[in-house]
């Protein structure tokens, strides 16, 4: 396996946290896990792991993994994911009023009739079948711009 480190020292790409969304290794290259025991419970991404004995391990968020006699895991993200976000940007309010003639606005969410409306008609929408790693969906995320 080929991956730079940031310097030549493996001491440095050591960690204990790993890929949690909380720890201060998250954006390495990749991490030297000390254990053959790996939980990737608050990992937000699929990280690949091979354990000094040559078990190689593609690790889903939310499991945990057991890599047998190995000293040590090293791990290596495989795809990040951004959380969900809800609604359009100004710029994609912009291109996508330009292209179709529409008119897109802004979330209100000091009041007014278009808040009403929106709070009304979002209400009875049902949860999502894949929430972010606040257990929010898009809907959820939406509302909570409009202050419904």
């Amino acid at each position: 396996m080929a991956f730079k480190l940031r310097n030549k020292n493996i001491r440095a790409a050591m960690s204990v946290t790993g890929y949690r969304s909380n720890s201060p290794d998250v954006d390495n290259d990749v991490n030297v896990i000390p254990s053959s025991k790996i939980s990737m419970k608050g990992v937000d991404f699929p990280v690949k792991g091979v354990g000094s004995n040559g078990v190689t391990k593609n690790m889903k968020p939310g499991k945990d993994y057991d890599f047998g006699d190995s000293e040590y895991v090293v791990e290596t993200p495989l795809k990040r994911t951004k959380p969900h976000t809800a609604g359009m940007s100004a710029a994609e309010r912009k291109t996508y009023n330009n292209k179709t003639g529409g008119n897109v606005q802004a979330p209100q969410p000091g009041g007014g009739s278009r808040k009403k409306s929106y709070c009304a008609r979002s209400a009875g929408i049902k949860k999502c079948k894949d929430p972010d790693k606040n257990g929010d969906c898009p809907n959820d995320i939406a509302r909570r711009n409009w202050k419904c």
